[in-house]
C-alpha cells in the first residue's frame, strides 16, 4: 500500500498550486498518494497552517512547506536520497 500524503493548501494560492502540481508529477515515480485539505474549511486548520501553506504532511509530521522540498519528501517516505 502507497503512503497517503496530505497537502494543507487554499484556493487561490500559487505556491499551492505550484506544490500541488508537482507533487502530481513524482508520486507515481515516488510511490505515494495524496490528498488536497482546503484550510479556509477547518477553522482549527486555518489556525495552524494560516500563514505556512501549502503544507505538505506524512500522518503528524511535516515535510516542508512553502516550497516542496523532495529530499525531505524522500527522507519521509524512507527513499535514499541522491548525494
Amino acid at each position: 500500500m502507497r503512503p497517503k500524503l496530505t497537502l494543507y493548501s487554499r484556493l487561490y494560492c500559487h505556491l499551492c498550486e505550484t506544490m500541488q502540481a508537482e507533487l502530481q508529477l513524482i508520486c507515481d515515480e515516488l510511490q505515494f498518494d495524496f490528498e488536497v485539505v482546503d484550510i479556509d474549511r477547518d477553522a482549527k486548520l486555518k489556525q495552524r497552517y494560516n500563514e505556512f501553506v501549502p503544507v505538505l504532511n506524512h500522518g503528524d509530521n511535516e515535510i516542508c512547506f512553502y516550497q516542496l522540498d523532495k529530499d525531505a519528501l524522500r527522507r519521509a517516505l524512507d527513499i535514499k536520497v541522491p548525494e
